[in-house]
């Protein structure tokens, strides 16, 4: 009896070559499914994008240029801009910002405090209308006009002053331009620009200025009228989440599309178009967030 049970039991076998054909086939299953994936975002994408470049050369057509006279009535009191004639250094020379392009190189500060280039990979919103800023004026009598709800960088209050050689920035913070008193102190260029130093904040005023120039960089920062800002405004959930995670997080999909589509399409004017805002409008890519921000605020 058990002679004929232990001869109807078949002896375990293991098949390496139909394990390694299946798992095989199994992986190259995924790889093609993968493919039509990427296939399918890319053909997704470039729909997309032939869409908003058409969108944007239309509107682009009939938008007046920035050195057009600007409208005598007043725009809406829009956060985080500065004015057309506020000044950015570039490799060349210095330069009004409506005088900028995507794609400049302007003139910003490292986390040690020392002068670097980034560059412009978008506009997140231009006009020429009157709009409400805040001008703060430091020791040094330099100026710097920028709406009250953009974003600006002062010494947090426990840090001691360190001398110029060693500026860090991480001892400063991000905080709303309306919110900076007199006594704070910002980071400003040198009068050589080959460094940072700081300045005290002696006066501040709120005027009326013409138009809203907001240029987006690649570090998230850079140099207007001789001061370090960010390119970031209180739109992004500042009160939430602050300058670092809205420029690392929220912006790196448009950072990557920039890169992306720069190495793609050779064609300055086209690059222009989709990362430029209609004059008088915003970037598409600040619409897009408007919902959630909407449903949050």
């Amino acid at each position: 009896m058990l002679k004929r049970k232990a001869e109807s039991l078949e002896p375990f076998s293991f098949n390496y070559t139909s394990y390694m054909r299946t798992t095989s086939k199994t992986w190259r299953n995924v790889a093609i499914a993968s493919v039509i994936i990427l296939i399918l975002a890319v053909v997704i994408m470039t729909v997309v994008i032939v869409i908003l470049i058409q969108s944007q050369s239309q509107a682009n057509s009939s938008d007046p240029s920035p050195t057009a006279q600007p409208p005598e009535e007043d725009g809406e009191d829009i956060p985080g801009c500065f004015p057309s004639d506020a000044l950015v250094k570039t490799r060349s020379r210095w330069k009004t910002i409506q005088e900028l392009h995507i794609g400049d190189e302007v003139l910003d500060l490292d986390e040690r405090g020392r002068p670097v280039y980034t560059e412009i990979f978008a506009w997140l919103r231009k006009d020429m209308l009157g709009h409400s800023f805040v001008k703060i004026t430091t020791a040094d009598g330099i100026s710097l006009t920028l709406t009250p709800n953009h974003l600006i960088f002062k010494l947090i209050p426990d840090c001691t002053t360190p001398d110029n050689r060693t500026v860090q920035l991480s001892d400063y913070e991000a905080v709303l331009a309306g919110e900076i008193q007199k006594g704070d102190v910002l980071l400003q260029l040198d009068d050589a620009w080959n460094g940072a130093r700081h300045a005290t904040v002696t006066e501040i005023h709120n005027i009326r200025s013409r138009g809203a120039f907001a240029p987006a960089t690649l570090s998230g920062t850079l140099i207007v009228d001789g001061t370090l800002v960010s390119s970031y405004t209180s739109y992004w959930f500042f009160d939430f989440i602050g300058h670092r995670f809205v420029h690392e997080i929220i912006f790196a999909p448009l950072r990557f599309f920039y890169a992306f589509f720069k190495l793609v399409v050779k064609h300055q004017p086209t690059v222009d178009a989709l990362f430029s805002p209609t004059y008088g409008g915003t970037h598409w890519y600040v619409e897009i967030w408007k919902p959630f921000r909407s449903a949050i605020s």
